[in-house]
């Protein structure tokens, strides 16, 4: 996301692991991260390519 000049604005980024924890704080149980491979992007004739992380967890 460092490459994209979109996400220097109001974007915030955070490590797996930190959303897993503030999850589980939460009182989330069973917490995992799937990481799926996005579609290549091209940003200004960069082609970029992103992973998708989708947390979930038993409320």
């Amino acid at each position: 996301m460092d490459k994209v000049e979109v996400s220097n604005y109001g974007f915030n980024k955070y490590e797996k692991a930190d959303v897993e924890s503030l999850l589980v704080k939460i009182g989330f149980n069973q917490v995992s991260t799937e990481e799926i491979p996005e579609p290549e992007l091209d940003f200004d004739g960069t082609s970029i390519q992103m992973i998708g992380l989708y947390s979930s967890g038993i409320k």
